[in-house]
């Protein structure tokens, strides 16, 4: 069962639901929400077309495909996977998660003389050489 993010014309996000296609992800949303919907033919059947005006059909709202990986949460690509999770299972790897990426800061210190020499470097020695040499 794939899942998919559902966001209405307005862009209310209504969350990620489950189903074979997005018309029945779609039609478990309502039916959740406490309509008599199911789907024929993949298009929703609606009890009445009041309802249908009401609630929308697949066209009317902003449906997502989400990548079956575990806990990931990101678009698919191919064969219902992310980029990553794609790519794990080309190579024949175990599907797992995905770290969100980290910001890297960049980093600069300038070390005065005397802590240069507490760390035990004379003030020719560079600060580099010291903050990197292993504990």
């Amino acid at each position: 069962m794939a899942r998919f993010q559902i966001v209405s014309g307005a862009g209310a996000d209504h969350g990620a639901w489950g189903g074979a296609t997005a018309a029945h992800a779609l039609a478990a949303m309502h039916r959740d929400a406490g309509y008599r919907v199911r789907v024929a033919l993949g298009r929703i059947v609606w009890p009445d077309g009041e309802t249908r005006r009401l609630c929308g059909d697949v066209e009317d709202w902003q449906i997502t495909s989400l990548c079956s990986g575990p806990a990931c949460t990101r678009e698919t690509i191919s064969g219902g996977f992310c980029p990553s999770h794609y790519r794990q299972q080309y190579r024949g790897r175990p599907l797992t998660a995905i770290a969100e990426p980290v910001e890297r800061v960049p980093l600069k210190v300038r070390l005065t003389r005397r802590a240069l020499k507490r760390l035990g470097a004379s003030p020719a020695r560079r600060a580099r050489e010291i903050l990197e040499r292993p504990s």
